[in-house]
């Protein structure tokens, strides 16, 4: 009976473990995180950019990156931060529903098996 358990344990479990783990590796999480922020700016005395704020519920789309067509969204949660799976390549990412209602778009390249940290923050004038 030791020698069917030591056969099965040897023979069919140890060897799927290390096949399995070159498969854990690939499927670290490839796309895009961030967040959107407003900060204060302006106002009397010229002021500086204050503290930043979470942006909530801005919309954050993307574009493949000479195309028009969308091709995934999602909104900003409550700390005004947002995360999308996406395959590798190269990417416009846009904001929709900001503080001042402006649209805000960079560049990314996607690796795989890695997530761009891409952020953006809307400057928010005081008269």
């Amino acid at each position: 009976m030791a020698k069917v358990i030591c056969f099965l344990l040897c023979g069919f479990l140890l060897p799927s473990c290390a096949k399995n783990e070159p498969a854990a590796q690939a499927e670290k999480p490839t796309g895009i995180e961030g967040a959107v922020n407003s900060t204060w700016v302006g106002g009397p005395q010229g002021r500086k950019p204050g503290p930043t704020h979470p942006e909530v519920g801005v919309d954050v789309l993307v574009f493949q990156l000479d195309e028009n067509q969308e091709i995934s969204r999602v909104q900003t949660d409550q700390q005004g931060r947002f995360k999308l799976d996406l395959k590798p390549g190269s990417y416009r990412v846009r904001t929709k529903g900001g503080a001042p209602p402006e649209d805000k778009e960079e560049k990314v390249v996607v690796n795989p098996g890695q997530l761009t940290k891409i952020d953006f923050t809307f400057f928010v004038n005081v008269p």
